[in-house]
Protein backbone atom coordinates (compact mmCIF):
# COMPACT_ATOMS: atom_id res chain seq x y z
CA UNK A 1 0.00 0.00 0.00
CA UNK A 2 2.79 2.45 0.93
CA UNK A 3 4.69 1.65 -2.28
CA UNK A 4 1.52 2.24 -4.35
CA UNK A 5 0.96 5.63 -2.67
CA UNK A 6 4.58 6.59 -3.30
CA UNK A 7 4.30 5.67 -6.99
CA UNK A 8 1.11 7.70 -7.35
CA UNK A 9 2.70 10.75 -5.69
CA UNK A 10 5.75 10.42 -7.93
CA UNK A 11 3.46 10.52 -10.96
CA UNK A 12 1.74 13.64 -9.59
CA UNK A 13 5.06 15.35 -8.88
CA UNK A 14 6.40 14.36 -12.30
CA UNK A 15 4.07 16.82 -14.01
CA UNK A 16 5.96 19.62 -12.22
CA UNK A 17 9.36 18.62 -13.65
CA UNK A 18 11.04 18.57 -17.03
CA UNK A 19 12.00 15.30 -18.70
CA UNK A 20 15.57 14.45 -17.79
CA UNK A 21 17.85 12.55 -20.12
CA UNK A 22 19.39 9.44 -18.61
CA UNK A 23 23.08 9.60 -17.94
CA UNK A 24 25.39 6.75 -17.16
CA UNK A 25 27.53 7.08 -14.03
CA UNK A 26 30.98 5.59 -14.39
CA UNK A 27 32.88 6.82 -11.37
CA UNK A 28 30.62 6.62 -8.32
CA UNK A 29 33.37 5.68 -5.88
CA UNK A 30 35.44 8.69 -6.90
CA UNK A 31 32.59 11.14 -6.26
CA UNK A 32 31.77 9.58 -2.90
CA UNK A 33 35.47 9.84 -2.00
CA UNK A 34 35.44 13.56 -2.90
CA UNK A 35 32.37 14.16 -0.72
CA UNK A 36 34.03 12.40 2.21
CA UNK A 37 37.23 14.41 1.65
CA UNK A 38 35.36 17.72 1.76
CA UNK A 39 33.37 16.61 4.79
CA UNK A 40 36.62 15.67 6.54
CA UNK A 41 37.99 19.19 5.95
CA UNK A 42 34.79 20.75 7.25
CA UNK A 43 34.87 18.70 10.46
CA UNK A 44 38.58 19.30 11.08
CA UNK A 45 38.19 23.03 10.47
CA UNK A 46 36.45 23.32 13.86
CA UNK A 47 39.77 22.37 15.50
CA UNK A 48 41.75 25.54 16.11
CA UNK A 49 45.02 23.63 15.68
CA UNK A 50 44.06 22.37 12.23
CA UNK A 51 45.39 24.37 9.29
CA UNK A 52 42.79 24.24 6.54
CA UNK A 53 44.34 24.02 3.06
CA UNK A 54 41.82 26.14 1.21
CA UNK A 55 43.29 25.48 -2.24
CA UNK A 56 43.03 21.75 -1.69
CA UNK A 57 39.45 22.10 -0.51
CA UNK A 58 38.56 24.26 -3.49
CA UNK A 59 40.02 21.68 -5.87
CA UNK A 60 37.94 18.93 -4.26
CA UNK A 61 34.85 21.10 -4.41
CA UNK A 62 35.42 21.75 -8.10
CA UNK A 63 35.74 18.03 -8.79
CA UNK A 64 32.54 17.38 -6.88
CA UNK A 65 30.62 20.04 -8.79
CA UNK A 66 31.59 18.63 -12.18
CA UNK A 67 31.00 14.98 -11.27
CA UNK A 68 27.65 14.95 -9.47
CA UNK A 69 25.09 13.76 -12.04
CA UNK A 70 22.26 16.08 -10.99
CA UNK A 71 24.55 19.10 -11.45
CA UNK A 72 25.36 17.95 -14.97
CA UNK A 73 21.67 17.46 -15.71
CA UNK A 74 20.80 20.98 -14.58
CA UNK A 75 23.91 22.81 -15.76
CA UNK A 76 22.24 24.32 -18.84
CA UNK A 77 19.53 26.13 -16.90
CA UNK A 78 19.31 29.89 -17.46
CA UNK A 79 20.02 32.14 -14.48
CA UNK A 80 16.46 33.42 -14.42
CA UNK A 81 13.83 32.40 -11.93
CA UNK A 82 11.28 32.15 -14.76
CA UNK A 83 13.19 29.35 -16.47
CA UNK A 84 14.09 27.09 -13.55
CA UNK A 85 12.51 23.66 -13.87
CA UNK A 86 13.85 22.01 -10.73
CA UNK A 87 11.42 19.53 -9.13
CA UNK A 88 9.44 20.92 -6.20
CA UNK A 89 8.84 18.26 -3.55
CA UNK A 90 6.21 18.37 -0.80
CA UNK A 91 7.04 17.62 2.82
CA UNK A 92 4.67 14.67 2.78
CA UNK A 93 6.41 13.03 -0.17
CA UNK A 94 9.89 13.74 1.16
CA UNK A 95 9.02 12.35 4.61
CA UNK A 96 8.07 8.99 3.10
CA UNK A 97 11.75 8.40 2.29
CA UNK A 98 13.21 9.45 5.63
CA UNK A 99 13.73 5.90 6.85
CA UNK A 100 15.64 2.72 6.20
CA UNK A 101 14.81 0.42 3.27
CA UNK A 102 11.62 -1.55 3.73
CA UNK A 103 11.68 -3.79 0.65
CA UNK A 104 14.17 -5.54 -1.64
CA UNK A 105 13.22 -3.15 -4.45
CA UNK A 106 14.68 -0.20 -2.54
CA UNK A 107 18.36 0.70 -2.45
CA UNK A 108 20.50 2.15 0.32
CA UNK A 109 21.97 5.66 0.31
CA UNK A 110 25.18 5.76 -1.73
CA UNK A 111 27.09 7.10 1.28
CA UNK A 112 26.56 3.73 3.02
CA UNK A 113 28.40 3.70 6.39
CA UNK A 114 28.96 7.47 6.11
CA UNK A 115 25.25 8.12 5.65
CA UNK A 116 24.02 10.91 7.93
CA UNK A 117 21.32 8.59 9.30
CA UNK A 118 24.13 6.68 11.02
CA UNK A 119 24.96 9.72 13.18
CA UNK A 120 21.58 11.07 14.32
CA UNK A 121 21.27 8.53 17.14
CA UNK A 122 24.19 6.12 17.35
CA UNK A 123 22.12 3.72 19.44
CA UNK A 124 19.63 3.50 16.58
CA UNK A 125 21.88 4.01 13.58
CA UNK A 126 20.78 2.95 10.10
CA UNK A 127 21.49 3.64 6.43
CA UNK A 128 18.75 5.68 4.79
CA UNK A 129 16.93 4.63 1.65
CA UNK A 130 17.74 6.44 -1.58
CA UNK A 131 15.47 9.36 -2.32
CA UNK A 132 13.59 8.90 -5.60
CA UNK A 133 12.84 12.22 -7.30
CA UNK A 134 10.28 12.35 -10.10
CA UNK A 135 11.91 13.12 -13.43
CA UNK A 136 15.44 12.23 -12.30
CA UNK A 137 16.59 8.65 -12.96
CA UNK A 138 17.97 6.54 -10.13
CA UNK A 139 21.67 5.71 -10.20
CA UNK A 140 24.44 4.45 -7.93
CA UNK A 141 25.24 7.97 -6.68
CA UNK A 142 21.78 8.76 -5.34
CA UNK A 143 21.68 9.62 -1.65
CA UNK A 144 19.04 9.63 1.05
CA UNK A 145 17.11 12.80 1.89
CA UNK A 146 19.39 14.09 4.63
CA UNK A 147 22.66 13.28 2.83
CA UNK A 148 21.32 15.32 -0.08
CA UNK A 149 20.50 18.12 2.35
CA UNK A 150 23.96 17.96 3.88
CA UNK A 151 25.78 18.00 0.53
CA UNK A 152 23.69 20.85 -0.87
CA UNK A 153 24.17 22.85 2.34
CA UNK A 154 27.93 22.35 2.20
CA UNK A 155 28.04 23.69 -1.38
CA UNK A 156 25.69 26.53 -0.42
CA UNK A 157 27.94 27.74 2.41
CA UNK A 158 31.03 27.48 0.24
CA UNK A 159 29.44 29.66 -2.41
CA UNK A 160 27.94 32.19 0.01
CA UNK A 161 30.63 32.56 2.67
CA UNK A 162 33.83 31.53 0.92
CA UNK A 163 33.26 33.18 -2.43
CA UNK A 164 33.46 30.13 -4.66
CA UNK A 165 32.07 31.00 -8.08
CA UNK A 166 29.85 27.97 -8.66
CA UNK A 167 28.46 28.20 -12.18
CA UNK A 168 26.08 25.29 -11.71
CA UNK A 169 22.81 24.62 -9.92
CA UNK A 170 23.75 22.80 -6.72
CA UNK A 171 20.35 21.51 -5.65
CA UNK A 172 18.56 18.42 -6.89
CA UNK A 173 15.10 19.66 -5.87
CA UNK A 174 13.35 22.38 -3.90
CA UNK A 175 11.03 22.30 -0.88
CA UNK A 176 7.80 24.17 -0.18
CA UNK A 177 7.61 26.55 2.76
CA UNK A 178 5.19 29.01 4.36
CA UNK A 179 2.18 26.94 3.34
CA UNK A 180 -0.16 24.73 5.35
CA UNK A 181 1.35 21.31 6.12
CA UNK A 182 4.71 22.34 4.70
CA UNK A 183 7.98 23.65 6.16
CA UNK A 184 8.40 26.84 8.15
CA UNK A 185 10.56 29.54 6.46
CA UNK A 186 12.98 29.57 9.42
CA UNK A 187 13.95 25.98 8.62
CA UNK A 188 15.03 26.82 5.08
CA UNK A 189 18.15 27.79 3.15
CA UNK A 190 17.56 30.14 0.24
CA UNK A 191 19.40 32.45 -2.14
CA UNK A 192 18.02 35.90 -2.86
CA UNK A 193 16.89 35.74 -6.52
CA UNK A 194 18.08 39.33 -6.98
CA UNK A 195 21.44 38.67 -5.32
CA UNK A 196 24.82 37.74 -6.83
CA UNK A 197 24.48 33.98 -6.17
CA UNK A 198 22.18 31.97 -8.42
CA UNK A 199 23.32 28.40 -7.81
CA UNK A 200 20.35 27.52 -5.58
CA UNK A 201 17.19 29.10 -7.01
CA UNK A 202 14.68 27.29 -4.76
CA UNK A 203 14.56 27.03 -0.96
CA UNK A 204 15.55 23.75 0.68
CA UNK A 205 15.44 22.52 4.26
CA UNK A 206 18.66 23.25 6.16
CA UNK A 207 20.43 20.24 7.64
CA UNK A 208 20.94 20.09 11.41
CA UNK A 209 21.39 16.78 13.21
CA UNK A 210 19.54 18.05 16.28
CA UNK A 211 16.41 18.53 14.19
CA UNK A 212 15.91 14.80 13.75
CA UNK A 213 14.85 12.00 16.04
CA UNK A 214 15.05 8.29 15.23
CA UNK A 215 11.78 6.48 15.91
CA UNK A 216 10.82 2.88 15.28
CA UNK A 217 7.48 1.91 13.79
CA UNK A 218 6.79 -1.85 13.52
CA UNK A 219 10.52 -2.50 13.59
CA UNK A 220 11.40 0.04 10.86
CA UNK A 221 13.60 3.05 11.74
CA UNK A 222 12.27 6.42 10.63
CA UNK A 223 13.48 10.00 11.05
CA UNK A 224 11.10 12.38 12.77
CA UNK A 225 11.78 16.04 11.99
CA UNK A 226 11.72 18.51 14.88
CA UNK A 227 11.09 22.25 14.80
CA UNK A 228 10.72 22.59 11.03
CA UNK A 229 6.96 22.39 10.45
CA UNK A 230 4.54 25.30 10.17
CA UNK A 231 2.63 23.88 13.14
CA UNK A 232 5.77 24.02 15.30
CA UNK A 233 5.61 27.82 15.29
CA UNK A 234 1.98 28.40 16.25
Amino acid sequence: MQEDNTKNEMQDCDSMTRNTKKQRVTNSSAVISIIKHIDSHMQKSHDKNYQLDDSQLKESLSKLIYNIPFVKQLSNLQVSHKNFQIPIISKQYESRFMRECISTSEKKCSMMEQCECMFIDKKKSFIGTRFLIPGIPDNDLNMCVICLRKTTQLLYYKSIFHGYDIQRVIQKYGNICNEENEYHPSAMLACNPDGPIHCMPLPIVAHQRNRYEVVEVTGIKYLKQIGVHMTDFR
